[in-house]
């Protein structure tokens, strides 16, 4: 199969909500064919506990914990304008290595 997109590279397209993405961009590994059961992070999150570090503070780690699910696909993106709709959603982690944990930001 042809690659297409940005480059030639392969896209996959989220089986739950449409978004399309290109392969090396989302950090997948690369194909030559199409995944008809891709399901994007933002999509995959949904109804998963999330363990996040109590405040939620970048470039930190707290002893606290907190768990919290996520209800909804996000759709707000902390790194550009996007307010709505659907987006090339990644976790952010408050800090490096093992002790980072998804990074929870307040509207």
């Amino acid at each position: 199969e042809q690659k297409d997109g940005f480059r030639g590279y392969n896209l996959q397209k989220c089986k739950v909500c449409g978004l399309t993405v290109h392969e090396r961009c989302y950090g997948m590994s690369l194909t030559k064919s199409k995944n008809l059961d891709f399901v994007c992070k933002a999509c995959a999150s949904i109804g998963t506990k999330v363990e996040v570090n109590k405040p939620s503070i970048l470039g930190t780690s707290s002893r606290s914990k907190e768990q919290i699910r996520v209800q909804e696909r996000p759709t707000e993106c902390v790194l550009c304008d996007v307010r709505d709709g659907i987006h090339a959603m990644h976790p952010l982690f408050d800090t490096h290595g093992p002790e980072g944990r998804q990074l929870v930001i307040s509207a």
